[in-house]
């Protein structure tokens, strides 16, 4: 019985590495249709500062705006770990600006094979994409207000 577990569980992380894998790809060609067949349309993406960005539509049109001020950038995938129904992708930012280049952990989970969640670990002072939003967001008021 163990090894069914195991060669069915290797099965679903097979498939869930091409999904982060697939994501990735997605984002670092600016292909955000191609992107949002990875994400379940109510994924949540939250940082270690308690900032939440919501939906898919607003994922990916944080991230688009965001590549908007660093079109070089791009995501480099250093590892990818899963345990259980998560994944933890340790990765970093290349030809990125300061503010967003380093290195960064993403913590992912997936509901019908689709990234359902991520968390996002920076350093202090590195920006997160849901930091991002809260930002434009945040200016948008201003300048609405």
């Amino acid at each position: 019985m163990r090894k069914f577990w195991n060669h069915s569980r290797a099965k679903i992380h097979d498939r869930h590495d091409r999904v982060v894998r697939g994501l990735v790809d997605a984002l670092n060609r600016r292909d955000y249709e191609a992107a949002a067949a990875y994400l379940t349309p109510d994924i949540a993406i939250s940082d270690g500062r308690g900032t939440v960005l919501s939906g898919r539509d607003r994922y990916l049109a944080a991230d688009r705006e965001m590549m908007r001020h660093a079109p070089g950038a791009r995501i480099v995938i250093d590892s990818i770990q899963f345990r259980e129904d998560d994944v933890l992708v340790r990765g970093h930012f290349e030809n990125a600006p300061e503010e967003l280049s380093g290195k960064a952990m993403w913590r992912g989970t997936f509901r019908d094979d689709l990234i359902a969640t991520i968390d996002v670990t920076r350093a202090p002072g590195e920006l997160t994409l849901p930091q991002f939003a809260a930002r434009r967001a945040a200016e948008s008021d201003d300048e609405d207000g």
